[in-house]
């Protein structure tokens, strides 16, 4: 039985719900519901019966999903069993002290070790199932980034219309829709890698220029290419964090900031052209003097993902933690010039991510 919508309109009939991934309202609404909170994509909007076609359809989706979860599973129980079937590192180290029965044993797992390691096929396998599992990591990944943007995305604001008509009500909202679809934020999201050109001495890159690494105690820093140019409204990055001593992540005016040239500090002045959060829970701004070098209450950790959206209409910067699937820090900014992801580290590592 469909239950009636509990909105301020409440007691009026279910008639559909919202499929919109970005959407942070009730899904399941009523006529009003839809009118003022679904606006922006109401062709994402089914009614019950689509919604009944759209789960059979899904369903070929999770079965795909669940077979391949099985067929891991079962793979890694043979795995397992081979595995222990082949253990040799339990045996004493020194070989005369082993009994005969111990002797047998170990012999035994050697020369299938050896067989294995000869007949090429298995290690073969093996390799290609995990560049396959890292590729499969890296897609799961990126999924879940793509799940935390849409849920940090403000929605536009809602408008509400005020008629009689369901029939005429949908063609009114669905007209809306088109006319404001122009209007919709535009994401541009490129392809990301620290720069060879823009970095201290100090700083080693790896992994095709995604990894970065300090090979000393002090202080180094590097910028990330392609930056945010005048005509990109929203940029997203990320970045994933591998080793944790200090390190702060953000985006910076490139001109400014190389201004600094060996002379870096970010704590004493905010002339540093900088818009920073570093692992501790401190942030820094270019932009207000009095949020810099301030401490507030979150802590970055190893493993970390941080995802960055820099939104240059509403002049403002968020750090998402996406481990932890929560906003940490909003930032003002100052919108005029062009900026360039930055990560300023010692004795720490730092994956950068793209977001496709």
């Amino acid at each position: 039985m469909i239950q009636s919508c509990k909105c301020d309109d409440g007691g009026q009939k279910i008639i559909g719900v919202c499929t919109a991934l970005n959407c942070q309202s009730q899904r399941a609404s009523c006529v009003e519901c839809l009118k003022q909170l679904h606006l922006q994509h109401a062709n994402k909007f089914l009614d019950l019966k689509q919604l009944s076609v759209f789960q059979e359809d899904k369903k070929k989706t999770f079965s795909y999903l669940k077979k391949f979860y099985n067929d891991f599973n079962r793979l890694k129980s043979i795995l397992d069993n081979f595995i222990v079937s082949l253990n040799i590192e339990a045996y004493e180290k020194n070989i005369e002290n082993q009994t005969i029965s111990q002797l047998n044993s170990l012999t035994d797992k050697l020369v299938k070790l050896n067989y294995i390691e000869q007949s090429g096929y298995l290690i073969k396998s093996f390799q290609n199932l995990i560049q396959n599992m890292e590729d499969a990591k890296n897609n799961i990944q990126r999924l879940k980034f793509e799940y935390t943007l849409n849920e940090f995305i403000s929605p536009s604001q809602n408008i509400c219309l005020s008629v009689n008509s369901s029939q005429l009500q949908m063609q009114i909202i669905l007209s809306l829709y088109r006319q404001q679809q122009n209007k919709n934020t535009l994401v541009i999201q490129e392809k990301i890698r620290f720069s060879q050109q823009y970095k201290t001495d100090n700083i080693i890159l790896k992994d095709q220029e995604t990894i970065v690494s300090t090979t000393d105690d002090k202080f180094g820093w590097v910028l990330c290419e392609p930056g945010i140019i005048q005509n990109q409204f929203v940029k997203n990055f990320a970045f994933e964090i591998i080793k944790n001593d200090w390190l702060a992540i953000g985006i910076c005016h490139k001109d400014q900031f190389l201004k600094q040239k060996g002379n870096f500090d970010i704590w004493d002045n905010n002339k540093h052209g900088c818009y920073l959060i570093d692992q501790s829970g401190k942030v820094f701004s270019q932009l207000k003097i009095e949020e810099n070098n301030k401490s507030q209450n979150f802590k970055i950790n190893n493993q970390d993902i941080i995802i960055i959206i820099v939104d240059k209409t509403s002049k403002k910067i968020q750090w998402i933690n996406q481990t932890q699937n929560t906003q940490i820090w909003i930032m003002e900014f100052d919108a005029s010039q062009d900026f360039y992801p930055v990560v300023c580290l010692r004795k720490s590592s730092i994956k950068v991510i793209d977001l496709k």
